[in-house]
């Protein structure tokens, strides 16, 4: 018969001592069940400890007993003849201190015991502390074991209390320890002798182990052992892993974050992220890993479905087994044919023009091909005549040849991606029609007996190759091609011609022609007259100036000259003179370029100054003297000034310090130089700037009220009369604050405002939502503000007052992105910060295009926003009409 629970014994001690050793103490009770009924004819344990000085004291002695209980129920048990556990009832010092005897019952023979309660000994038997005191002249120590403390997976600090030394030095204490209560053969010292505390860290323990302890303590009459003390070590647990966000995603892919703060006591060794187009995957569903151990990771997970919902969460695994963080939500991008515009086309002639495209958006797919297209018929596409560009978003201007004069041709830009090609706006132009060149006759210098010098300037060839070009003479007023003439080459430009076979003292007509495709043309007429005979005394040469040819930032220039005649005597020097001066002489600088009659060409060196004027003359020199030729000007320039970009210094979450350096001013005095800098390649001083003096030398300024965790361009510049001239382009990135920031990829979204506590404020969704009509046409929605706080309760009203589906506010207020379903349309002053605050620093990608807001303007109009390349705000109007299609991006609160 199995026994209930057991609660009562009713005990009588009768403290006596029988005649001789071995000393007990007589016991009997009276054994009851729970519901007070006796237990009779039943086996049942008792084990006895005695407490020494009070009921929770050190443990001096412990004994089991088994016995059965009568038909009354009753046991007799002599204490002090049990089985041992602990002590030794020969060795209790009756003597000293009170005692304190405590009763357990194992009823089930299970070797789990009942505490029945403690009870102190009143009278301690005479004849055993008599016995005791007579013999001994010591004692044993007093012992007592504590609550162990400082418990971990793998260890813990076993406590124990030497209570005195029983009057003999203390050889030894510590502790018995194993998971086997009771233990006295394996133990662990403890240092120290003194009475008091003592304590021992143990380690390389089994996580969710029991371990017991008993202290004890050895003198030269032998050892003392404490009541046993039991403690379970912390057991192992699952890693604890958070997961954290997701961004850059794109149409096939995004990359994931998450993070272990706990490895639960055992290491990981596997962690990543399981995915799947249903909730909650686990790693039976598509996973991708991340290393192992604790702390933050990510991952970038690719080969995803366009336009897709997924759910995705963080797992880590250890020896225990794998645990999840909690479930996030993306959808990927969805793709869509590139959006472009086409330049309007500029600088049309024969058989060129300029045109040119704006990527305003991939569609979400890199593009494999881009350019402009044209043909002579409506809505070219890419097999008609087409100049590809790069394939990269921006834009691009194109240079279009080979086209056919005086013709109509139909012109548009294209862009293709994985999902097709789509085609901007279409241009229509007309070639220019071929004509005639446009030629102008040079004066008639160097004039002899014989001889002349002309010439001509073709500045146009009319859209067809000029194939001959000179000039005709002859003594009628208006020569021609019949008449003499030279050949001078062919194509545009300036050309020189001799005029030979004159007669004296004769009246000759001259102009320059050029002749292509469609015929001949001449230019203007001019008159001269020859000398009347050869001059009977030597008089001075003739001589003309050849055309300057100077390249920009040199010190030097070609030119020349052609003495006609002699004037009677050999030229004895000829070459060019130069200065600043408006009519140079051989008084100025001057070179010399041979003698004798016909061409020579001259270098002139040296040139120097800021944009200084040198005038230019020929000159020869006979017997009588030096006659010289016509004048040519040239403006010298400067070569470029050296500037020098350097690294960047002293950068913070908002500020920097940004540092040039001019090497050289290429002959040309510094007037300005400063730092310009901007979110786009190579700015310039039309960007953002800061002047820094003049001169030669390192400078430096200190930008500040830039935004964080953002990467700007800078390029260190000067200025001469000659140009501005920059360094190389540098770029430094802004430090990310340890608090929320202006730009701050947060809450579902990117952060455009925040409230004074720096804790709470908007984000703005990352990408678009779509483009459609604001809606409502010719209905008043009521109390709508144009605010900034107000997006939520406009779009509530303007959902609540207009059925009309998929309007702006409606797929604001409907969109689930990034795990958050609160979004709103935002106000026109919301949108303007937006602009202000996040578009014009080049994150969130928005277009240069217009945004809905949710302020209305009037029954028909509502207010919006025009996200372009510059200044945010409006044209003539900043409201439009509400079927208008425009873009939306929603934006909520945290």
């Amino acid at each position: 018969m199995k026994i209930a629970i057991f609660t009562l014994i009713s005990l009588c001690f009768v403290f006596q001592i029988k005649a001789q050793s071995p000393q007990a103490i007589p016991y009997q009770a009276i054994v009851r069940n729970a519901s007070g009924n006796i237990i009779s004819n039943q086996a049942v344990k008792l084990r006895f400890s005695i407490h020494d000085s009070l009921a929770t004291g050190a443990i001096v002695y412990k004994e089991i007993h088994t016995l059965s209980t009568n038909a009354q129920g009753l046991v007799n048990v002599n204490i002090g003849q049990g089985s041992l556990q602990t002590g030794s009832f020969n060795s209790i010092n009756w003597g000293k201190n009170g005692k304190f005897i405590q009763t357990e019952m194992d009823a089930l023979n299970n070797n789990t015991y009942t505490d029945l309660g403690t009870t102190q000994m009143m009278s301690v038997p005479y004849a055993l502390y008599a016995e005791k005191a007579g013999t001994a002249q010591g004692s044993l120590p007093s012992v007592s074991t504590l609550a162990s403390s400082s418990i971990s997976l793998t260890s813990a600090t076993l406590q124990g209390v030497l209570n005195n030394n029983g009057g003999e030095q203390i050889i030894l204490r510590g502790f018995y320890f194993d998971t086997i209560s009771f233990q006295t053969v394996n133990s662990v010292l403890a240092t120290g002798v003194s009475n008091g505390n003592f304590s021992l860290s143990v380690t390389g323990l089994i996580p969710g182990k029991r371990y017991y302890a008993r202290a004890f303590a050895t003198n030269s009459n032998g050892t003392a052992i404490g009541d046993t003390s039991s403690f379970i070590t912390t057991a192992l647990t699952l890693s604890n892993i958070t997961t954290d966000s997701v961004n850059n995603i794109t149409n096939v892919g995004a990359t994931v974050f998450a993070n272990i703060t706990n490895n639960g006591g055992s290491a990981v060794t596997s962690r990543g992220f399981c995915y799947g187009t249903t909730s909650l995957p686990t790693t039976n569903n598509l996973t991708v890993l991340s290393g192992v151990g604790s702390g933050s990771f990510n991952a970038v997970i690719s080969g995803l479905s366009t336009n897709t919902t997924y759910y995705f969460r963080s797992f880590a695994t250890n020896s225990i087994g794998t645990s999840y963080g909690q479930q996030l939500i993306f959808t990927t991008v969805s793709l869509s044919a590139p959006t472009i515009t086409t330049d309007s086309v500029t600088a049309i002639s024969y058989s060129t023009a300029i045109s040119g495209i704006s990527i305003l958006n991939n569609g979400g797919s890199a593009i494999t091909s881009q350019g402009v297209c044209w043909s002579t018929t409506s809505n070219p596409t890419t097999v008609n005549s087409k100049v590809n560009t790069a394939l990269d978003a921006g834009h691009y201007t194109v240079n279009i040849t080979g086209l056919i004069s005086n013709t109509t041709y139909y012109l548009r830009a294209f862009s293709t991606n994985s999902i097709g090609t789509t085609y901007g706006n279409q241009y229509t132009f007309i070639t220019l029609a071929n004509s005639l060149p446009v030629v102008t006759t040079n004066n008639v210098i160097s004039i002899s007996t014989t001889t002349a010098t002309s010439g001509g300037n073709i500045t146009s060839d009319g859209g067809a190759t000029v194939t001959a070009r000179g000039v005709c003479w002859g003594v009628s007023q208006l020569p021609t091609k019949d008449s003499s003439h030279t050949i001078d080459g062919t194509g545009t430009g300036v050309y020189n011609s001799n005029l030979i076979g004159l007669l004296p003292s004769t009246t000759y007509f001259v102009r320059a022609y050029a002749t292509n495709s469609l015929g001949t043309v001449y230019g203007t007429v001019y008159s001269f007259t020859t000398a009347s005979t050869l001059p009977s005394v030597v008089g001075l040469p003739t001589v003309g100036t050849s055309q300057i040819t100077y390249v920009a930032g040199n010190t030097i220039a070609l030119t020349g000259g052609y003495v006609n005649t002699d004037g009677g005597s050999s030229i004895i020097a000829r070459g060019v003179c130069w200065g600043t001066a408006t009519n140079p002489t051989l008084v100025n600088s001057f070179t010399t370029d041979g003698t004798g009659l016909g061409y020579f060409v001259s270098t002139i060196n040296n040139l120097t100054g800021c944009s200084t004027t040198y005038n230019v003359r020929s000159y020869a020199t006979n017997s009588t003297g030096t006659a010289y030729g016509n004048r040519y000007s040239v403006v010298h320039v400067a070569a470029p000034a050296n500037v020098v970009t350097l690294p960047t210094s002293s950068i913070t979450i908002n500020s920097a310090i940004l540092n040039g350096r001019v090497d050289s001013d290429g002959g040309c005095a510094i007037t300005e130089r400063g730092l310009c800098w901007g979110i786009n390649a190579n700015p310039s001083i039309t960007n953002s700037r800061i002047i820094s003096g003049i001169g030669l030398g390192v400078y430096n300024i200190s930008l500040t009220g830039l935004s964080s965790n953002i990467t700007y361009h800078y390029r260190a510049y000067a200025k001469n009369n000659s140009g501005t001239y920059y360094g190389p382009d540098l770029t430094f990135t802004t430090l990310t604050p340890s608090v929320h920031y202006i730009g701050e990829p947060f809450a579902g979204g990117i952060i455009f405002y925040l409230d004074s506590t720096g804790n709470h404020g908007y984000v703005v969704s990352d990408i678009d939502n779509g483009t459609t009509q604001w809606g409502c046409n010719g209905i008043s929605i009521s109390s709508t503000s144009i605010e900034i706080g107000t997006a939520a309760q406009n779009t509530s009203n303007i959902v609540a007052g207009c059925s009309t589906s998929s309007i702006a506010a409606k797929i604001s207020s409907d969109l689930v992105l990034n795990g958050y379903s609160d979004w709103s349309l935002p106000s026109k002053n919301e949108l303007l910060l937006i602009y202000q605050n996040l578009k014009t620093i080049g994150v969130g990608s928005f277009q240069n295009s217009t945004y809905w807001s949710s302020s209305e303007y009037s029954i028909n109009f509502a207010w919006m926003v025009y996200f372009s390349g510059g200044t945010a705000g409006y044209t003539d109007m900043n409201y439009s009409n509400k079927t208008t299609p425009f873009l939306v991006r929603s934006i909520r609160a945290f």
